[in-house]
């Protein structure tokens, strides 16, 4: 009987969209709170971010979720990774700090004379349509690469339970 499978299939999917939200919302792994200050050449980082990125392995993170903190006007620091202020993941990362000149709300300011032109493009029946070039130049970097590279930044931190202060200091 068609009628009777259409039933039954419309049942097992009624069941199966009503236990959906069984099980799928794993508790977040335990957090450090972290916080400190950053300096560059003796003097306060004021401009930028901190970042943690846990390393893989059995002192690592359980999960590959970044923390990350802006930078206050005296250098300092709090990191957050699901909600503001909570900390990173409790294991091994690899610290990164990002400053450049400006800032994202600087970022849509008119383009400087002589930027090299990038193509741009609109999404046009679903494509991508070139529509010209847009000058732009990338924000030039307040200290050096290293720092902003996980891959060269001289930083690991082991994130324990309760407070951590980190403070980094960065040099030329």
């Amino acid at each position: 009987m068609p009628g009777r499978s259409a039933c039954l299939c419309s049942a097992a999917f009624s069941l199966v969209i009503g236990m959906g939200g069984c099980g799928t919302n794993p508790s977040k792994p335990p957090l450090g709170r972290v916080h400190g200050r950053v300096t560059y050449n003796g003097k306060p980082l004021t401009n930028g971010s901190v970042m943690f990125t846990p390393v893989a392995g059995a002192k690592g993170g359980a999960t590959g979720q970044v923390a990350a903190g802006q930078l206050g006007s005296d250098g300092s620091y709090t990191l957050t990774t699901f909600e503001e202020g909570d900390g990173a993941i409790l294991g091994q990362h690899v610290v990164t700090v990002e400053a450049r000149e400006g800032n994202v709300a600087e970022l849509n300011l008119p383009a400087t004379p002589g930027a090299e032109p990038k193509p741009s493009f609109k999404v046009a029946s679903g494509r991508r349509v070139g529509v010209g070039k847009v000058p732009y130049i990338s924000p030039k970097a307040l200290i050096p690469r290293k720092y902003m590279d996980p891959e060269s930044s001289p930083f690991r931190h082991t994130v324990e339970p309760g407070d951590n202060r980190v403070d980094l200091e960065l040099i030329d």
